[in-house]
């Protein structure tokens, strides 16, 4: 009964966030007017018209979405692969025998309102701040990385295996912290040049 009680909670929220008409039907609704299990599973959700999810009716738990992984020409595969080494710089931070090495940028606490690999936006700007700060610190990592994974696109190409693991891979490791919200000068250095 608990399993299928949460599946009906699951696609309410689903068909909430997904299903304008079905969302704008719901907005019209009195709370009393509701199910139980409409209740429970939409309490404090609200979906913006572009689609976007809101918790708590308070801005700052917005989340952004995730960095489009795009391959379709040398400098978008280059932005991917940037995007990946920020990922893979956050994922080894956010470990558990790394976590609190970064006690300054509060990520314990950033972690456990992260929703999969998405900063909320209240987050946002610290987990920036980390990244620039560990850039200061560390400027071969970002560079580094980028390349390993400009370099993984390319022998999977001369391999014969195509593109696909390739972008398996810009999905797994992908943030929604932006390139645009760090300063130019990160930007220009993850590869060390331009």
């Amino acid at each position: 009964m608990v399993n299928e009680e949460k599946e009906q909670m699951l696609e309410i929220i689903n068909q909430y966030k997904s299903d304008e008409d079905y969302r704008n039907y719901i907005n019209s609704l009195e709370e009393s007017e509701l199910s139980e299990i409409e209740k429970i599973a939409l309490k404090d959700l609200i979906v913006t018209a572009d689609g976007n999810e809101v918790l708590y009716s308070d801005l700052s738990n917005y989340y952004e979405e995730y960095n489009p992984v795009d391959i379709s020409t040398p400098e978008r595969l280059r932005i991917t692969c940037m995007n990946m080494a920020v990922a893979e710089l956050l994922h080894a931070a956010l470990r558990e025998d790394n976590i609190n090495k970064y006690s300054d940028f509060n990520l314990v606490d950033i972690k456990t309102r992260m929703k999969g690999d998405l900063f909320s936006k209240m987050d946002k700007p610290m987990v920036i701040e980390f990244i620039k700060q560990y850039n200061k610190s560390n400027p071969k990592f970002l560079p580094k990385h980028a390349k390993e994974f400009w370099d993984i696109y390319h022998g999977h190409i001369r391999n014969g295996v195509g593109t696909n693991t390739f972008v398996s891979l810009a999905q797994t490791f992908n943030t929604n912290i932006y390139l645009d919200e760090l300063i130019t000068k990160e930007k220009k250095n993850f590869f060390g040049r331009r």
